[in-house]
C-alpha cells in the first residue's frame, strides 16, 4: 500500500459527527437528505428551521442557532461573502422590494474586519426594510479580537464606512489594528 496525502488527510465532510451539536447537525443533514430524495435540491434556512422546531426536542431552537448550524455544516463561515454564489443570492434577496414589503426584520452579523464591516454597511443600504447589525458592537469586537494585524491597504477600506452605527467599532479596529471574527462569539450567540 502506498500512503498519499489524500489517504491521511482528515475527513472534513464528517467532522460534524464529533461536534458538540451533533444531534442538531444530524437532524439538519436528515432534512436535506429527505428533500434530496424528493428531488428538491435547494432549501432555504427558514425551511430547515421550520422543520426543526416541529419536533418537541427542538422547541427552544432559535433562528440564530439554525443559521450558525448551517454555517458550521458548510465548513465555510464566508459562504455568503460578496462574490460567492450564495453571497450574490443574498444581495439579490436583500435588494428585492418584495422582500422589504413583507416587513421581514433583518439581523446581520459579520466579521469585524474592514471587509466584514463594509459588507454589513452595503447590506444595510440595499435593504429597504428594518435592518439591524447583530453582535457588531465594540464590546463584541473586544471579545472576538484576534492577533491578525490588518494591512494598511485593508485599513483604508474603513474610510468608506459612513454608517454612524458602525463608527464606534471602526474606531476600535483602527485603534488596535487587528481583526475580529464572529466564530469567536459562538458562545455569545
Amino acid at each position: 500500500m502506498q500512503v498519499s496525502d489524500k489517504l491521511i488527510k482528515p475527513l472534513t465532510e464528517a467532522k460534524y459527527l464529533n461536534a458538540d451539536n451533533v444531534s442538531r447537525y444530524r437532524c439538519i443533514m436528515r432534512i436535506f437528505f429527505e428533500h434530496y430524495e424528493k428531488l428538491k435540491y435547494w432549501l432555504y434556512q427558514e425551511e430547515v428551521y421550520e422543520e426543526m422546531i416541529q419536533d418537541p426536542l427542538f422547541a427552544d431552537y432559535r433562528p440564530e442557532q439554525c443559521q450558525q448550524d448551517l454555517t458550521m455544516l458548510t465548513g465555510n463561515p464566508h459562504a455568503f461573502d460578496n462574490g460567492t454564489a450564495a453571497g450574490n443570492f443574498l444581495y439579490q434577496m436583500i435588494q428585492m422590494d418584495l422582500f422589504a414589503k413583507s416587513e421581514i426584520r433583518v439581523y446581520y452579523a459579520g466579521d469585524l474586519d474592514p471587509e466584514g464591516i463594509l459588507i454589513a454597511q452595503e447590506l444595510s443600504q440595499y435593504y429597504k426594510g428594518e435592518f439591524h447589525y447583530w453582535h457588531m458592537e465594540t464590546a463584541d469586537y473586544e471579545k472576538c479580537r484576534s492577533e491578525e494585524v490588518i494591512s494598511p491597504k485593508r485599513m483604508k477600506i474603513l474610510e468608506r464606512i459612513t454608517d454612524e452605527r458602525l463608527k464606534p467599532v471602526v474606531d476600535r479596529i483602527e485603534e488596535y489594528g487587528t481583526a475580529g471574527y464572529q466564530e469567536m462569539l459562538v458562545e455569545e450567540m
